[in-house]
């Protein structure tokens, strides 16, 4: 006689709103928060645009004579697009004598990847008493959007700043004759939000 088969499960205890204080809406209804969000999304094409110019720089040849636009749309997953780049930079003799700058690049790139993808693609809602937003990162756990977290909108912006930082790297490696004048945007300063709910 066959046992029959046993399924794994998996068990959660369902949290509570109970904690929560005032009124919340879905999404990002504080205008700030809703350009700040917008802007990221905005500034990645162009970033983007940057790293083709990057990958041209890798390919060994000026961004108009390099295939490097062709190849880079190509490929449609940016985990993918990152693989390339670091396979590329990493396996090339062409960039064996590359600085640590190069490698600096691709990283701050996944880096941004990942936090844009939470901020987009993550489930928003706004307090209404006070403005403020908060954020449930995307998750495979069931009730994962009953632990937001307060996301002050200096975190928001700082990633448009890195982006346009990682351009201007971008753009110093591949005009080394302006490089000194370009001028790296500081990061503003954060409040500490983590017990905010």
């Amino acid at each position: 006689m066959n046992t029959p088969r046993k399924f794994k499960r998996h068990g959660i205890d369902i949290p509570s709103f109970s904690q929560r204080q005032g009124t919340y809406s879905s999404g990002l209804t504080n205008d700030d928060y809703a350009v700040a969000l917008a802007d990221i999304t905005t500034h990645w094409s162009h970033l983007e645009e940057g790293m083709i110019a990057f990958f041209a720089l890798l390919l060994g040849h000026p961004a108009p004579t390099s295939p490097a636009r062709q190849i880079y749309r190509s490929i449609v997953s940016p985990n993918a697009r990152i693989k390339m780049l670091k396979a590329v930079l990493e396996k090339s003799a062409i960039n064996r004598d590359k600085t640590a700058e190069y490698d600096a690049i691709i990283s701050e790139f996944e880096l941004l990847n990942r936090e844009r993808n939470t901020f987009v693609h993550g489930l928003w809602e706004t307090h209404h008493e006070s403005g403020r937003a908060f954020l449930c990162e995307p998750s495979p756990d069931d009730f994962y959007f009953f632990q937001p977290r307060y996301v002050p909108i200096e975190e928001l912006q700082n990633i448009v700043i890195r982006m346009g930082n990682l351009a201007r790297q971008i753009i110093c490696l591949e005009r080394p004759d302006i490089a000194q004048h370009m001028v790296l945007k500081p990061l503003l300063d954060v409040p500490d939000g983590s017990n905010d709910r």
